[in-house]
């Protein structure tokens, strides 16, 4: 979600909000829309591990041909496809990310306090030893 939304702590209720229709219109923009691929099987060959994958397809496909789920639901997800245009879902996903963004700009990208790295290194001023015996 944050490769959608950044990183920036949203906690206005302006925001909270924005943030409901991003997740509302990116779920179905991703169940309905974008192919994923899935692990079929994991082999060791030669000290190497060969992966099979199975054929991309969208969250929606695989529920279209699982036989676990009954007609009534797989009627009502036909109907809710039917209904969307993935173009108009990504311009919508795209404006209210635009929103979100200006909903959020004033703030500042602290992060609290910096992280530990350990002592200070410190380099001499000979740079390169090599070229100071020479």
């Amino acid at each position: 979600m944050r490769k959608v939304v950044g990183y920036r702590r949203h906690d206005t209720t302006k925001e909270s909000r924005l943030l409901n229709e991003i997740y509302t219109v990116l779920r179905l923009y991703k169940n309905f829309f974008l192919p994923t691929i899935r692990l079929q099987s994991k082999t060791r060959v030669d000290g190497r591990i060969k992966r099979k994958y199975d054929k991309p397809c969208t969250p929606y496909e695989r529920v279209r041909k699982s036989r676990q789920v009954d007609r009534k639901t797989k009627r009502q997800l036909q109907s809710i496809y039917e209904a969307l245009n993935p173009a108009e879902l990504y311009r919508r996903l795209t404006e209210l990310r635009v929103q979100l963004e200006e909903a959020s700009a004033g703030k500042s990208e602290g992060f609290g306090k910096r992280a530990y790295r350990g002592p200070d290194i410190r380099i001499g001023k000979r740079r390169n030893p090599v070229a100071a015996i020479a």
